[in-house]
């Protein structure tokens, strides 16, 4: 699974990465992209939760943690078919 989406944070189509404190690239067009200055400014809540879907279709959810500004924990939470 690689395409993980969550609707605790932002919602401005931001690319998080374990271990990262801010949004790693946007996917939106190079003319609407936040500069990576602002892109920067952005921070994951303490708690949130992202869900993704396997080629079967399968749901599976996954709570993520940050301690501090960094995001530091994923632990997979559901698995429903």
């Amino acid at each position: 699974m690689r395409e993980w989406q969550g609707t605790d944070g932002p919602s401005a189509l931001f690319v998080w990465q374990q271990g990262t404190s801010s949004p790693l690239d946007q996917r939106a067009d190079e003319d609407v992209k936040l500069a990576p200055d602002r892109l920067a400014q952005w921070r994951l809540p303490k708690r949130f939760v992202i869900y993704s879907y396997c080629n079967c279709g399968r749901r599976t959810e996954a709570e993520g943690k940050c301690d501090g500004e960094t995001w530091s924990n994923t632990r997979v939470t559901v698995s429903a078919g």
